[in-house]
């Protein structure tokens, strides 16, 4: 690797092939803003190498395969270690999360007529198959259907072999798939293929990446935490002295009895009690040991309010991730269907300025919550991804723009 780019990535790499004259293997190259989070990297072979990465709430597993025509045991040996990892109790107490992600060279396709130009037809793999039984999805049909995207290129043939899998479950966080020529970058025959994913609900605290609905305010940037486990008898009683103290300074006297209770109207008691609260945070700021955690910097550049629809197509989500992971009580009742029906009419009115948007992502309320209405409910909230995702870049590509123009003006 050139040392110019040494501070900015890592790189794992498998064995070499002991037997082949040439260089072999596969290799990650990881940034090192993601390397902080590596837990570790198994050799499988050389033509195989997984490598974990854990966050706070998820773990992504990563697995680099090339399928060399030569070797005739890699798909049975990758499936049983992909089979193993899934099984693997130590690594679900880490985290109930896992994303598995595997990419590569396979060096043959699922189906002939649109992963091959000219198209031929073939009998589809059981290795293929055999993914989608492990709970793996082709990350490229997911998101194109069966739009052609071809990757390899070969005297007049052009194959799709180079293809990314990722775990069905987090599949909706997928927005896109793109294929970018190598000719003039590489010089290979190989495209280079790059998948983009929504992270910001599976990893914690990611303020960078994260779009709140609601702006902090005021002192909204700091926590505040009291060691109360190395808190002393004389501390506590100092603590309480000063709550005392306070109290009995008060100009109006505070109600101390159910009894008096009909005497004051809530006012006085939503005043009496924001007193309460001022004074027991200024006898705990005063008196116990405490540490004041500031949110970095980031949290404030990047926490921009969301756009309507982005909060909408969040809230679908989360219905769907309530279906699919059977926390299914909040749309059993019949208010519940009658409360969603009212919101997706709502949420239909996003896309209305273009035509062709809005058939695609209007949702019916016919069946509401039923199997088919959900299975139909996924493909809706995924084209509004890809939508949100096509206005997010728009505006960021607008905005540099911008910027530029007014650097180069002349007055």
């Amino acid at each position: 690797m050139p040392n110019s780019f040494k501070d900015q990535f890592h790189i794992y790499w498998s064995n070499k092939q002991h037997n082949k004259q040439k260089g072999s293997g596969v290799a990650l190259i990881c940034s090192q803003k993601w390397n902080k989070h590596y837990q570790g990297h198994k050799i499988h072979s050389s033509y195989l190498l997984s490598v974990y990465f854990l966050f706070r709430n998820v773990i992504f597993c990563i697995w680099i395969i090339y399928v060399a025509p030569q070797n005739i045991t890699i798909l049975h040996d990758t499936l049983e270690k992909l089979k193993k990892e899934m099984c693997d109790k130590a690594m679900r107490k880490k985290s109930k999360n896992v994303v598995h992600i595997l990419l590569g060279d396979f060096n043959m396709i699922s189906n002939g007529y649109i992963d091959r130009t000219p198209p031929l037809h073939i009998f589809r793999p059981k290795f293929f198959n055999d993914l989608e039984v492990l709970g793996l999805i082709d990350s490229y049909r997911k998101l194109n259907k069966e739009a052609l995207g071809n990757t390899y290129h070969k005297e007049s043939v052009s194959t799709r072999i180079d293809q990314i899998w990722v775990s069905e479950i987090y599949s909706n966080n997928l927005l896109n798939f793109s294929i970018t020529p190598s000719t003039f970058i590489t010089q290979s025959d190989h495209d280079i293929i790059t998948i983009t994913m929504d992270t910001s609900d599976l990893i914690r605290n990611n303020r960078k990446n994260t779009i709140y609905n609601k702006l902090p305010t005021g002192n909204a940037h700091t926590k505040v935490m009291y060691d109360c486990d190395n808190i002393d008898t004389e501390t506590w009683e100092k603590f309480r002295l000063n709550i005392r103290n306070q109290l009995n300074s008060l100009d109006q006297d505070v109600p101390e009895d159910r009894e008096n209770f009909a005497d004051y109207s809530q006012e006085d008691i939503d005043k009496y009690w924001d007193k309460l609260n001022r004074i027991i945070t200024y006898a705990a700021n005063k008196e116990l040991p405490r540490k004041v955690f500031r949110f970095h910097n980031s949290f404030k550049r990047y926490n921009k309010k969301k756009l309507r629809p982005e909060r909408h197509t969040n809230k679908l989500l989360k219905l769907l991730h309530n279906y699919y992971h059977s926390n299914q009580q909040m749309i059993a009742s019949e208010d519940a269907k009658s409360r969603w029906t009212r919101k997706i009419v709502k949420y239909n009115q996003d896309y209305v300025t273009s035509t062709d948007d809005s058939n695609k992502c209007n949702i019916s309320t016919q069946d509401i919550f039923s199997k088919n209405w959900f299975d139909t409910l996924k493909s809706k909230v995924n084209y509004r991804l890809i939508i949100d995702y096509k206005k997010f870049k728009a505006t960021e590509a607008k905005s540099i723009k911008d910027r530029l123009d007014r650097r180069v003006e002349i007055t």
